[in-house]
């Protein structure tokens, strides 16, 4: 029952249980910034759209969020390639574990030395491309489906302070993950590892 709700303005909750979506999605339509703020940390939201008819969607995080997609399908769909979700100096987490979820469309991710990504849930989440000059996260979390690809880089990164390797596979492709001079590398082993196809 319900229907998913569409802002063209910023989402912000300002009461402590957060929001119940009842398991549908949140749609930001507006072709300006749009921003997602609440009083309780980590928000929680089922699923997340950037559907504006005309492009240029950017939605940016000012408190740390979690998109489950509690019931499979796609966690966070992108209408426009030039749609951007802005994690700035949060933490995404994307997924929930044992459930299969997907990234959908061809918009980009906009990363931070401070950003933080999870990856959880079964199978591949698909192609994830970052902005250009904006290809850096502080900390990235692979923990999906042992021995199966997790994700695949549709755009260079960089890890600048810690990788973490628990279930699942990084397809590069032909792009690079490159690891800081400080970065530290937790797990990898035969359930979690990169695959290069770089020569």
């Amino acid at each position: 029952i319900g229907d998913d709700l569409f802002l063209k303005g910023n989402l912000n909750i300002q009461i402590a249980n957060g929001l119940n979506a009842n398991n549908r999605a949140v749609v930001f339509i507006n072709n300006a910034l749009q921003t997602i703020q609440s009083v309780s940390n980590p928000l929680t939201l089922p699923y997340v759209s950037l559907a504006s008819p005309s492009g240029n969607t950017n939605v940016q995080l000012q408190t740390d969020l979690n998109i489950t997609a509690p019931n499979g399908g796609n966690a966070i769909s992108f209408l426009n390639s030039t749609d951007v979700l802005d994690i700035n100096s949060r933490t995404l987490t994307i997924g929930t574990t044992g459930v299969g979820n997907t990234i959908a469309g061809t918009g980009k991710f906009k990363g931070s030395n401070t950003s933080k990504l999870t990856l959880l849930g079964n199978g591949s989440i698909g192609i994830m491309s970052f902005l250009t000059g904006f290809q850096t996260l502080g900390n990235l979390t692979i923990n999906r489906q042992a021995g199966q690809i997790a994700v695949t880089l549709g755009s260079s990164v960089v890890i600048l302070n810690n990788l973490t390797l628990t279930n699942g596979n990084v397809e590069l492709k032909h792009n690079y993950l490159t690891l800081g001079a400080t970065t530290t590398l937790t797990g990898g082993s035969a359930n979690s590892f990169v695959i290069s196809e770089k020569s």
